[in-house]
């Protein structure tokens, strides 16, 4: 981070401001961490964001792209969790559900290709929970919202659906991808090898252990959500905190 750091400053920026999420928040130190990384980098300014802060900044990025007004659902998989946040009566509400693409493979993945009764367990864990709490956020689709997916979850889906080699994400940002594909290529990357799945144009290799849970769901709550298909976008929380400073909102 301090070179990081170094070679933003190098380049000219004049604020380095850092946010932490899940992972600080459920930490003992999280706070005493972040304040060690504000010294030792020289950074302007760090901020633990409470869920409701991060959901509100991920929802401001998507809206920037999709347009204003427009209804939305903002669905992001990542390692540990996967967060849902969406507008109700112009107020921000966010649900975290103990999914991730990292957590359910080590609960449920013991090799690859998977088994069919390995994929079935992944399947009924993600739907189990998602369905217990996702129904708040089922209403919000009827006036045909938009389910926004964010993360390396979506984005590789998009880069692998276009088969993209190099990573473009100029072509990745606002990408559909319908329900039924996603259920495709769930099904075609669980039947690969490690080593089959890394060879796949848009996949990157650190991804190929974990991809298949990602997707799972990804799919199942689109499925929850009645929702025929997904954008992908790579702008998350840290476009959300980039806009804010840029209209002067001080989000951190």
């Amino acid at each position: 981070m301090v070179e990081l750091a170094a070679v933003a400053r190098g380049a000219g920026a004049e604020q380095l401001v850092a946010v932490a999420t899940e992972a600080l928040r459920r930490a003992d130190d999280g706070v005493p961490f972040l304040e060690e990384l504000r010294r030792a980098a020289a950074l302007d300014r760090v901020k633990l964001l409470a869920g409701d802060e991060e959901a509100a900044l991920a929802i401001a990025a998507a809206q920037r792209a999709l347009g204003p007004g427009e209804p939305l659902v903002l669905l992001d998989v990542g390692g540990g969790s996967t967060e849902l946040a969406w507008l109700e009566r112009g107020r921000v509400r966010s649900l975290s559900l103990p999914l991730g693409a990292v957590r359910l493979s080590e609960a449920c993945v013991s090799r690859h290709p998977l088994p069919r009764s390995e994929l079935a367990e992944l399947r009924s864990r993600a739907r189990g929970e998602i369905a217990r709490q996702a129904a708040a956020a089922a209403d919000v689709l009827r006036p045909g919202a938009a389910v926004v997916a964010v993360g390396g979850t979506a984005t590789t889906l998009a880069a692998l659906d276009q088969r993209l080699e190099p990573y473009d994400p100029a072509r990745v940002e606002g990408y559909r991808v319908a329900r039924e594909r996603l259920t495709d290529w769930v099904e075609r990357i669980a039947a690969l090898d490690l080593d089959a799945r890394a060879a796949l144009p848009g996949l990157e290799p650190g991804r190929a252990d974990v991809i298949v849970a990602g997707l799972v769901i990804l799919d199942e709550a689109l499925l929850a959500l009645g929702a025929r298909e997904l954008r992908s976008s790579g702008r998350g929380v840290r476009y959300g905190v980039a806009l804010g400073l840029l209209a002067g909102q001080n989000p951190v």
